[in-house]
């Protein structure tokens, strides 16, 4: 299985970029924009809204680059 670098808007105000495994960019963008809440490390918690004052948005994430790694 690929590793990807996936950067995607999750919050109004802050892009991320996640580390996701996916067979291809396809499965990778799949990932992130209907399974985002199981990956591990997305920075999607209420604790992380507090810290950070990010407002939540429960959207689906927009992908604004795949990068295989």
């Amino acid at each position: 299985m690929n590793k990807y670098y996936v950067t995607a808007q999750r919050t109004f105000t802050i892009d991320y970029g996640i580390k996701v495994e996916a067979d291809n960019e396809d499965s990778a963008r799949i990932l992130v924009e209907q399974c985002n809440d199981e990956i591990e490390g997305w920075e999607n918690t209420m604790e992380c809204a507090l810290e950070w004052c990010h407002e939540l948005n429960e959207e689906t994430p927009h992908v604004f680059e795949i990068k295989e790694r």
